[in-house]
């Protein structure tokens, strides 16, 4: 059983960075403005997490778990479907927060991508394990690694469109998944 002081901390925290980001970027944003904004000391801070994007890490994980949660049944296996729900989740983050990852040509954007791409690998390493060998071999690895950049890169650029020009995200959507089940044979299709 969890330290309830442990879990109220840290949910005081992660509430904070929400807060937070709601009102300016992840660069923008401060130990000392996460801590306050929690009502807790900043040794509190870092007794629970190591720099303020650690915090960050986990707020999006915690939320990209919840949002996929909420629209994939737990035994669900990798196929279209799954894989549509899995892109719009990831789309639909980097449509919403897109302020919090910094523009590409800026500093920390990889380690503001990690926690999306982490979960992604996450989700379809679970989603292998029925299958077996794959799950635990480095092929099913690399292949989770592949299909989740391939995601989080379609979803950032997608997101960096002026609204005006880029597709809907259901289209976009839909026009990965193809992608990611074929891989480059269907660049031939097209």
């Amino acid at each position: 059983m969890s330290d309830l002081r442990v879990v109220r901390s840290q949910m005081l925290l992660k509430n904070a960075m929400k807060d937070l980001l709601a009102e300016k970027a992840l660069d923008a944003i401060t130990v000392k403005d996460i801590a306050e904004e929690a009502m807790v000391n900043r040794s509190t801070f870092y007794a629970h997490f190591r720099d303020k994007d650690d915090l960050f890490h986990a707020v999006v994980q915690d939320e990209l778990r919840a949002q996929l949660a909420e629209r994939l049944d737990a035994d669900e296996a990798v196929g279209p479907e799954s894989l549509r729900v899995l892109a719009g989740v990831i789309f639909t983050h980097f449509e919403t927060h897109g302020r919090a990852c910094a523009a590409p040509h800026q500093p920390g954007i990889t380690s503001r991508l990690l926690p999306v791409q982490t979960t992604v690998i996450d989700v379809l390493m679970e989603w292998a394990s029925p299958y077996g060998a794959c799950h635990a071999n480095e092929m099913g690895r690399m292949i989770a690694t592949t299909v989740s950049w391939a995601i989080v890169g379609a979803a950032v650029d997608w997101a960096r469109l002026p609204r005006a020009s880029r597709p809907t995200r259901e289209q976009a959507v839909n026009n990965l998944v193809p992608v990611l089940l074929y891989g480059v044979q269907g660049l031939q299709e097209h």
